[in-house]
């Protein structure tokens, strides 16, 4: 009887040193999955914060160029509208006049 409580004992510490190592394995786990979990989100982070830098910064070039292009298109329009003024003023202002006799 002695000999099957001793071996109960046994049973029972080598449960328990396997549970506590069970645990601290179960810890170690836990914090190697935080750290992992950390860093990719980190890493997601600077990924994503690079990305959206690049692409606003290739989106303000465009709207650079694109504002550059509408500014030599309306001073080209208006370097056109300046010529045909000086060249016809006296020939619009002529007809301005004649519309406004004629109506």
């Amino acid at each position: 009887m002695e000999d099957v409580l001793k071996r109960l004992y046994e049973i029972e510490s080598a449960a328990s040193a396997v549970k506590k190592n069970t645990e601290r394995k179960k810890q170690l786990l836990d914090l190697t999955m935080k750290r992992k979990t950390q860093e990719f989100d980190e890493a997601t982070a600077r990924d994503t914060n690079a990305a959206l830098a690049k692409q606003k910064a290739q989106l303000h070039a465009q709207i650079e160029k694109d504002l550059a292009r509408q500014v030599q298109e309306i001073e080209t329009a208006l370097h056109s509208l300046e010529q045909e003024y000086s060249s016809n003023h006296t020939r619009l202002a002529k007809e301005i006049l004649n519309t406004l006799i004629k109506d």
